[in-house]
Parts: C-alpha cells; sequence; structure tokens
C-alpha cells in the first residue's frame, strides 16, 4: 500500500502558472484577461463556487460566493448587478456560456424561499436549497445564452480537497474546503497543475 509521511502531504503552488493565476476571493466575482487566462478559487468551505465560461471568447468568469450572500435579497441582486456588468464591460453580452456550479466541501443546510410564477402566472412561494438558488439566478440572467450546466459530473483531478493548512484530505475532514484553477484559453481545470500535488512515497507498515 501507499502512505503519505506526516508532513509529505503538503501541496505547493506552481510559481510559474501562478503569474497568469487571477484568485477570486469570497463575495467576489472575477473574469480572466488575456495576461492571466487562469481563474479560479480556493476556501471554498460552506461557500458555492461557479464558472460561466464563454469557448467562443475564451472568457471565464467565477464567483465565490458564501451563503449569507444567496440568504440576502439585496446581496443577491447585486450579486446578478455585478455578473451582468462584467459581462457588458467584456463585450459578451448575447454570448453563449457553459455553466459549472462547485458545491463547497461543507455543504450548504441553509434553504431560501423564491416566488415563482406557476402557468397562470400566479405567485406560488417555493422552497430551495442555496445551490438551487446559484442555478436558477446564473440561469436567468438576461443578455446570455445557456448552453450547458454541469453541477456534478467531475474528475477528481478538477476540484481539490484540501484541509486549513493545505494538505490534501477527504470530505470527512470538518475543515476540509475545495479549490480549482481553470484555464479559459483551453476550457479545461489545471487544478493539479497549478496546485502541485506531493509525490506518493512507499512506507512500510508494520
Amino acid at each position: 500500500m501507499i502512505f503519505y509521511s506526516k508532513g509529505d502531504n503538503m501541496i505547493k503552488i506552481n510559481n510559474e502558472l501562478k503569474e497568469k493565476f487571477i484568485n477570486v476571493s469570497m463575495d467576489d466575482i472575477q473574469i480572466n484577461t488575456k495576461d492571466k487566462p487562469i481563474i479560479g478559487t480556493y476556501a471554498l468551505g460552506p461557500c458555492m463556487g461557479f464558472i460561466l465560461y464563454s469557448k467562443e471568447n475564451k472568457k471565464a468568469i467565477v464567483g465565490h460566493i458564501s451563503s449569507s450572500q444567496l440568504l440576502d435579497d439585496n446581496s443577491l441582486e447585486k450579486l446578478k448587478l455585478k455578473i451582468l456588468k462584467i459581462i457588458a464591460q467584456n463585450n459578451l453580452i448575447n454570448a453563449s456560456f457553459d455553466i459549472t456550479l462547485i458545491e463547497g466541501a461543507q455543504k450548504s443546510i441553509y434553504y431560501k424561499e423564491w416566488y415563482e410564477l406557476d402557468i397562470l402566472q400566479n405567485q406560488e412561494k417555493k422552497t430551495y436549497s442555496l445551490f438551487e438558488i446559484l442555478e436558477k439566478t446564473l440561469t436567468q440572467l438576461p443578455t446570455i445564452k445557456i448552453n450547458s450546466i454541469n453541477n456534478s459530473n467531475f474528475k477528481t483531478e478538477d476540484i481539490q480537497m484540501v484541509d486549513i493548512e493545505g494538505n490534501l484530505c477527504d470530505e470527512h475532514n470538518n475543515e476540509a474546503s475545495k479549490q480549482f484553477a481553470f484555464n479559459a484559453n483551453t476550457g479545461k481545470f489545471i487544478t493539479n497543475e497549478l496546485f502541485i500535488l506531493p509525490e506518493k512515497k512507499e512506507t512500510k507498515k508494520y
């Protein structure tokens, strides 16, 4: 069997790629640039992340959204306005996007009531998880077209799970969070290239 020795499980940063990386902090939304085509975030604990990717324009809008922002109606409106402003400033109105939704390592237990219109245009209050609220918010944005939505189909190398010290861990760690890096030029995750995994060392178990 292969084990990690204590202290060997720390993830390192690729300094060359780091120069081309935009890190999106909590409750922020950013878009990649020509000089920095790699974009992503880390410390996704109870928060949620998303990628709005336009393959044609090679542009990726990444957000790191806290539960409190999704629970508050005013914050939710500001979130939508910020996305629309980024879309307008980068000439992406009417562009087509693929949406990727990434739930934090510590899944949110919060729910929110949302008014919906039925077939007869009557208002009805329904309850949604915050993950569903984020999905609805992004898919209902005006001026953009949605090609696809991915909310679960990830490869193991797409999203890393780490503890508070930056060591690889699993979802059972109560301090776990997720991190990812996305290359807008290629439309692919390069998480393991930016956040370099430790080499596995064989040790004997007695």
